[in-house]
């Protein structure tokens, strides 16, 4: 009778599973903990680690044609914030993980639709940094909206893409609409009645061209277009058209040059336009991507720069006022990399950032579940870059731009600031 009760008592046991759920920055895992008594004071407690959970990134940047150098440096920005990410999440215990998969834009809104189809057949991406250009951004809307998939563009800024509704959100960069009112005031302070404005035939350049043409003309300017084809190898021609646009407009008044190309364009321009006496003898202006190390020596000729310093080439590029995180990415990048990031990669960064909150946030890898969330995310994130704050087309809403100048030092130095909530220019220095 005895033993049959210890029989009894050594078969009876009681497994007690208990599941606590973890949140760890925004997302779940199980840790499981499994209690079994044997005997009447005994305990034996087994933790099963966390599941893992990794959440893939899709990378959509042109690592070919004429911008494949920002695609480069877009890519290892992205890199860096993911490294970062995936090092701040291990230290709260949590299972989860990010990585990438990338796909080329080519520089081509195909190119673009192609790269955003292969991430999400491939990998099942739901949320894909990139593209860079308006042109890629509107080539891969279709794809993206049909499938839910978000697409985070730290820089395209053309209006035609400032859509409410959609998969696309254009975070840090503000859309062209500031930067055309920025350019209108620098031209039109500094006194001058026509501008010729270059500009590529796409839909970046036609933007630029028809906001700014607007504004200018509201001061009081003219505004004569030359459009040119991009990407050609000789732009002889073209420098050749835009000066003697500019001899014409000088019977009329003062005149400068507003150039709306890449910088990959300004390398083939500028050997030309520095030996022509009118462009040379004349003012220049330019947007933001041309703020660019890569146009000034020693990456360019001792010419290029002195006729960059001889025009006073003026840009406006986007700005950030007093972020003391803001000197860390380009040492960070530099260190990492061994070489400065080009214009807007840090944007690329901190969108990356804003991704990976959003996921988290989520609870889930859904597209429609974090584009629910990512407005929300996003204005509360400061990053290396500013502020981010959507409007209703999921498009940045604070826009600071700085305007630069090139010096005798063959450095863009700053002259002057752009609030666009007050659509005011203070200028720094004569």
């Amino acid at each position: 009778m005895s033993s049959e009760k210890n029989r009894i008592k050594i078969g009876t046991v009681i497994v007690t599973a208990i599941i606590v759920l973890v949140l760890g920055l925004g997302t779940g895992y199980y840790y499981g903990t499994s209690m079994v008594p044997v005997g009447p004071a005994k305990t034996v407690t087994v933790t099963v680690a966390p599941q893992k959970i990794t959440y893939v990134m899709g990378v959509a940047f042109p690592f070919s044609g004429p911008l494949a150098s920002y695609g480069k440096d877009f890519r290892d920005s992205v890199t860096m914030a993911i490294e970062e990410i995936n090092a701040l999440i291990a230290k709260s215990g949590s299972a989860v993980t990010f990585e990438t998969a990338s796909a080329d834009t080519e520089t081509t809104a195909l190119g673009a639709a192609k790269a955003v189809r292969t991430l999400y057949e491939t990998k099942r991406v739901q949320i894909v940094i990139g593209p860079l250009t308006t042109s890629e951004v509107l080539g891969a809307k279709d794809f993206s909206d049909a499938n839910s998939i978000v697409l985070l563009c730290p820089a395209s800024t053309g209006l035609q893409a400032a859509i409410p509704g959609d998969f696309i959100f254009r975070v840090v960069d503000p859309p062209d609409s500031y930067q055309g009112l920025a350019l209108a005031q620098a031209v039109s302070t500094e006194g001058y009645q026509n501008v010729v404005v270059a500009y590529r035939d796409d839909t970046f350049g036609a933007g630029i061209w028809e906001i700014f043409s607007k504004r200018f003309s509201e001061m009081g300017g003219k505004s004569i277009p030359l459009k040119f084809a991009p990407d050609q190898p000789d732009y002889s021609g073209e420098v050749s058209k835009l000066a003697s646009l500019v001899s014409d407009a000088q019977k009329t008044g003062k005149t400068a040059v507003l150039f709306v190309a890449w910088e990959g364009e300004a390398l083939k321009w500028f050997p030309y336009a520095q030996v022509n006496p009118v462009l040379k003898s004349i003012r220049w202006y330019g947007i933001e991507n041309l703020k660019s190390y890569k146009l000034l020596p020693p990456e360019t000729s001792k010419e290029t720069g002195d006729f960059l310093a001889e025009v006073k080439f003026t840009v406006t590029s986007f700005y950030t006022p007093g972020n003391p995180l803001t000197p860390n990415f380009p040492k960070a990048f530099k260190q990492k990399y061994g070489r400065e990031p080009l214009p807007y990669s840090d944007g690329a960064y901190d969108a990356t950032y804003i991704a990976a909150w959003s996921i988290l946030v989520a609870g889930k890898y859904d597209g429609k579940a974090i584009a629910g969330v990512l407005p929300t995310v996003a204005s509360r994130f400061i990053g290396v870059t500013v502020q981010t704050y959507l409007d209703p087309n999921g498009d940045q809403a604070i826009a600071y731009f700085g305007i630069y100048r090139v010096s005798s030092a063959y450095k863009f130095e700053l002259i002057g600031t752009f609030d666009g909530s007050t659509g005011k220019t203070t200028w720094l220095t004569a």
